[in-house]
């Protein structure tokens, strides 16, 4: 939902609001998690949901439907529902090394920048038929 907005601050750097969009959908779940979980354990997940939300927005801007990308979403939730309700752990459980957490925070980021690449082809202006 705000994606549209910082649409149009940036009327002309798309990739700028997806960006933008992402990265706070990504630090939204700091917020969330963070009280509960290790923040070893929940910094790769941010780098994780603001992967997710390049998907998210560019399937938004692709299809102009909320809808998909809210199922999307609800289906990549899945698995963690289905671990949450099949596994017993507390929190302290679900803690990583720290050089784990930063070697997968690392990762994330390198696919966030593939994906903001993939994501920027799908978005780009067409060419109008005239410019041929």
């Amino acid at each position: 939902m705000l994606l549209p907005l910082l649409r149009d601050c940036f009327p002309n750097r798309i990739m700028l609001a997806i960006c933008i969009d992402s990265l706070l959908f990504g630090f939204t779940h700091l917020l969330i998690n963070s009280s509960q979980l290790t923040l070893s354990y929940v910094i790769p997940q941010v780098f994780y949901a603001a992967m997710g939300g390049l998907v998210f927005c560019g399937l938004y801007l692709r299809t102009n439907n909320l809808v998909w990308s809210m199922m999307l979403h609800a289906l990549s939730d899945v698995s963690v529902i289905v671990s949450l309700a099949t596994h017993t752990h507390t929190a302290a459980q679900l803690s990583i090394p720290t050089a784990y957490a930063i070697g997968i925070s690392v990762l994330y980021l390198v696919l966030f920048i593939i994906v903001a690449f993939i994501i920027r082809w799908q978005v780009r202006p067409k060419k109008s038929a005239l410019s041929q």
